[in-house]
């Protein structure tokens, strides 16, 4: 699933760079390119910002608030590509570990995620390490961004 979008967005962005799709580097057909050379491709063809606004993300004047909603959306697609499951199976009272059998790397990947897609959204966001063990289902994690969005941190 995860390379699946990588192969829209990278097939989408070629063909608006005026660049076909099937001339691009042989590295990207295989799929196996690392998250940077990802953001690179996205970067240099499209210039976005960030890959999400393709799926449905809009950008966010630094400061604004973050809608709990959309704090949710953005908790489920990011944790649903990681997992690689549908983000529609994801729900709120889920636990990470019991329910979403999530590992210690998944739950810093998703950590590190939440921190690159808000901290342009949000001055300076970030999870504090003391706070993590406090996160342990879905609506841990969209409760805590959702305060520390608002500026209750």
């Amino acid at each position: 699933m995860r390379w699946a979008l990588v192969a829209d967005l990278g097939v989408d962005l070629a063909t608006k760079a005026g660049r076909d799709p099937a001339q691009m580097d042989p590295a990207f057909a295989s799929l196996g390119w690392t998250r940077a050379a990802q953001m690179e491709l996205r970067d240099s063809l499209a210039g976005a910002r960030s890959p999400w606004t393709r799926v449905g993300y809009r950008a966010r004047v630094p400061g604004e608030t973050i809608e709990r909603s959309e704090i949710f959306e953005i908790v489920r697609d990011r944790l649903a590509d990681i997992l690689e499951i549908e983000p529609g199976s994801i729900t709120e009272g889920q636990s990470f570990v019991d329910d979403l059998d999530a590992d210690s790397l998944a739950l810093i990947e998703l950590v590190e995620a939440l921190e690159e897609e808000l901290s342009a959204r949000t001055t300076g966001f970030r999870i504090d390490d003391e706070d993590l063990a406090d996160l342990k289902t879905v609506r841990d994690a969209v409760d805590y961004v959702h305060e520390r969005t608002r500026g209750g941190a």
